[in-house]
């Protein structure tokens, strides 16, 4: 199961992570792993939203993203997990922001 309807979010996972690793972020999106998610404003910036959020699998994770309101994409992202690039605890997380926020 997805997130109900932001498509482009969705697309732009997939080309992030890759196929494997979006679909292991699913795993953990539809299996409820993420906690504490906040959403903070840039003070200088106001369509820029930092998003961060806890990660629970074999060890928690605190990952973050920027999203641009205005053009609705992910800037960039970090995770303290090993793993280089856009990790599935990034998706899960960005997944959660999309269902909890922008669906609201």
């Amino acid at each position: 199961m997805l997130p109900k309807n932001n498509n482009k979010i969705e697309k732009q996972l997939r080309k992030k992570a890759g196929e494997k690793v979006y679909a292991r972020g699913v795993g953990y999106f539809n299996n409820k792993k993420i906690f504490n998610l906040t959403v903070e404003k840039f003070e200088d910036q106001n369509n820029y939203l930092s998003i961060s959020g806890e990660v629970y699998g074999d060890d928690i994770y605190v990952g973050n993203f920027i999203f641009d309101l205005k053009k609705n994409i992910i800037l960039d992202n970090c995770c303290d997990c090993p793993y280089v690039g856009f990790c599935k605890h990034t998706v899960a997380l960005a997944l959660e922001f999309n269902d909890r926020i922008l669906n609201k």
